[in-house]
């Protein structure tokens, strides 16, 4: 093979793998990186379609590419008078689905008007006694290409380019549906459901009344999950909507707790449970984790927050979390996300709740 033939290769290899490796080589020299949590330009942004189009603009403004990877997003940015270029890609793990923010985009709209989302829901289980108390509605794409796509390679995305509102919309509308089929059939179950801060708006509000009214559930048997992260970001943009939900009687969590917000914050926010974070549970074997984990718990309950401990893997976990005020548990040591008519098999006793699946490291849902 001749020298341009091995580099021909070489960088057909890359563009299969990884298209942030392939942008290094290509344009490395004109890439300027930015670090995730930096402010990107603030003009009115226009999307193109690739990066070599925005390189090409770039050299024809003579500027810099600048480059911001915030997983699963790899953002590129080029600034020009009056106006920002941006080209997206969403890497998936393994490269699994790989696309810009414009193709991504496309699919999305395609799979809400097509209806391959799906809903998946994982059992929350009483510590005390081993009962299924709620479930927690989770979002599975069914892509036609690529089969049952995890959300952490397109909600980025969604998010990004503002459909997570529509698919936010649809999922809790579906979730709702269901729980209220099982209500009727005398199955009585809180639905835990993650929002975006995005979501947090008026017509969420609107949406969660017509949604209670239609439904007939008690408003406390709707949780809604707001990550910790985005509430210490954004605190002052969520609190109303939170407020307005706290005063409808919706159940608010705090997700993908770490102990990270301050006293002050945890004492304003409407809230009635924190989960604890996946990660933060998965180091109990170390003392000094435990400890620093039961001082959160601790910390918590002096609130009278409700404590839900999520991503629970193995016995060892589960006896921890029993010796501790934690009273709810999810995982895979209890059960995987399921779709709806196994949770309805399992909740009606013709399948015993699969304890034994904890073998297995727990994917992020």
């Amino acid at each position: 093979m001749t020298a341009l033939g091995t580099l021909l290769w070489f960088v057909s290899v890359l563009a299969r793998r990884s298209p942030t490796e392939l942008a290094q080589v290509r344009y490395g020299a004109a890439l300027v990186r930015l670090q995730p949590n930096a402010t990107p330009p603030a003009a009115p942004l226009v999307e193109v379609a690739s990066l070599d189009d925005l390189a090409r603009l770039a050299e024809r403004h003579g500027a810099a590419i600048l480059y911001q990877p915030r997983q699963p997003l790899h953002y590129y940015f080029m600034a020009a008078p009056g106006i920002t270029y941006r080209y997206a890609v969403s890497e998936g793990p393994g490269g699994v689905l790989t696309a810009s923010l414009v193709q991504l985009e496309s699919d999305l709209r395609r799979a809400l008007e097509q209806q391959e989302f799906q809903v998946y829901y994982q059992p929350i289980v009483s510590l005390a006694d081993r009962q299924i108390v709620g479930v927690e509605a989770l979002l599975r794409w069914q892509h036609p290409q690529h089969g049952l796509v995890s959300p952490t390679e397109f909600l980025a995305a969604a998010e990004a380019s503002g459909l997570i509102e529509p698919i936010g919309a649809w999922l809790l509308e579906t979730a709702s549906a269901q729980c209220r089929a099982w209500q009727a059939a005398g199955l009585n179950l809180r639905l835990a459901v993650n929002l975006s801060a995005r979501q947090l708006t008026p017509a969420l509000i609107r949406q969660v009344r017509h949604l209670l009214r239609i439904s007939g559930l008690a408003a406390g048997q709707l949780q809604v999950e707001i990550p910790e992260a985005r509430v210490l970001e954004q605190a002052e943009e969520v609190l109303p909507c939170l407020r307005e939900l706290n005063d409808e009687g919706v159940h608010i969590a705090l997700d993908d707790f770490r102990g990270r917000t301050p006293v002050l914050t945890l004492e304003n926010l409407p809230l009635h449970s924190i989960k604890l974070d996946r990660p933060w549970l998965e180091g109990v074997s170390d003392p000094q984790a435990a400890k620093t984990l039961q001082h959160g718990i601790d910390a918590t309950r002096a609130y009278g927050l409700e404590v839900i401990a999520e991503g629970v893997e193995n016995e060892a976990q589960m006896h921890f979390l029993l010796a501790t005020s934690c009273t709810l548990a999810q995982g895979y040591f209890f059960a995987r996300p399921l779709p709806a008519e196994q949770v309805t098999q399992i909740l009606r006793g013709q399948n015993p709740l699969p304890a034994s699946e904890g073998s297995g490291k727990e994917e992020q849902p």
